[in-house]
């Protein structure tokens, strides 16, 4: 059993220049075909939807440990028995228990309390073939974690959101770049912390069988 993820214009974020000057740049330089081009546009995304709002002034790295683990590697582990958690997962938004992230170690790093991971599209064909591995990803880590888990399908020029509570998946439908990028901000700033949005910018709706 499913749902849908509906996500109203309302939620939208106005981008930083930072962030408008980035893409212009990426657009403007990078040959797009390229996985690893794209997969710059998915870091500018998620550093943006993690980082709106930031202040120097009112920022504290101590209370503040929001951090995104890109490739981050998974020791196996049993969360079921007929489901195990490995391998590396694209990116893992969690909080972590270093003092900094110039601290974190590679393969050492234990994040708590995960509650976002997303997959990167490998090619354009092979689109909606990164749905299993998302899916799965997120079952492990909602059994591991106990909590709902949000997770994320992209190649950066596209984007599907998926949300996952008491087993049951809900999916957006596709949101294009091109023409609604501050949605997709919008909606990752929610994501990638775990949270719900408000009414008001966000419907989840039951699928009726």
């Amino acid at each position: 059993m499913g749902g849908y993820l509906i996500f109203k214009d309302e939620i939208a974020l106005k981008p930083s220049k930072l962030f408008e000057d980035v893409m212009e740049r990426i657009f403007r330089r990078w040959n797009l075909s390229l996985e690893n081009a794209r997969r710059t546009i998915v870091d500018t995304y998620l550093l943006e939807a993690v980082d709106h709002n930031y202040d120097p002034k009112t920022f504290d790295a101590k209370k503040d440990k929001l951090s995104i683990y890109p490739e981050y590697y998974v020791k196996p582990q049993n969360v079921e028995r007929d489901l195990t958690l490995r391998g590396s997962i694209d990116y893992l938004s969690a909080l972590r228990i270093e003092p900094n992230n110039l601290s974190l170690q590679a393969g050492h790093s234990l994040p708590s309390e995960c509650v976002f991971c997303a997959v990167e599209a490998k090619k354009d064909e092979s689109f909606t073939q990164g749905t299993g591995e998302l899916l799965g990803e997120m079952k492990a880590l909602h059994k591991r974690e106990m909590k709902p888990i949000n997770g994320v399908l992209t190649d950066g020029l596209r984007w599907m959101f998926y949300h996952l509570d008491d087993d049951i998946y809900y999916e957006s439908k596709i949101i294009y770049h091109e023409s609604r990028s501050s949605v997709i901000l919008g909606a990752l700033h929610y994501w990638v912390r775990g949270e719900i949005p408000a009414d008001n910018l966000f419907e989840k709706v039951n699928q009726i069988n």
